[in-house]
């Protein structure tokens, strides 16, 4: 596992190991690690079959183009979502209070709010 920021610079990640994701954790997913995200998603979903995903999606190319690729896993597995864009943190703010339903099972965010703490959005007891 090399450092992908700088294709001639050949040094050593850190390696951080873990066996699983602890469930209904608020997290942040290192590119090694998507998998497992994604796996703890499709157990949420299993564990309730009424639940929902909501994805969240920047404005950008890359976020649209990210957004198409999950949105096809979801359907390919039968996994219920919203779709929503998402242009500025007040429309995020806004987004989460109206959205944010106990059967929303997990927040996907992509190309959103790197610049904001989140966890104040959600309530404690959801965290």
């Amino acid at each position: 596992q090399y450092s992908t920021e700088n294709p001639h610079n050949r040094t050593k990640k850190p390696t951080h190991t873990a066996p699983t994701l602890p469930p209904s954790k608020s997290m942040i997913l290192e590119i090694e690690k998507w998998h497992l995200g994604y796996k703890q998603i499709l157990h949420e979903i299993r564990c309730s079959p009424s639940s929902t995903i909501l994805l969240l999606s920047g404005m950008d190319t890359d976020a649209i183009c990210s957004a198409r690729i999950l949105t096809y896993l979801f359907r390919s597995d039968d996994v219920s979502y919203q779709l929503r864009p998402c242009t500025s943190y007040p429309t995020l703010v806004s987004i989460l209070s109206e959205q944010l339903t106990p059967t929303v099972v997990a927040v996907v965010l992509l190309n959103v709010g790197i610049t904001r703490n989140l966890t104040n959005l959600i309530p404690t007891d959801r965290k």
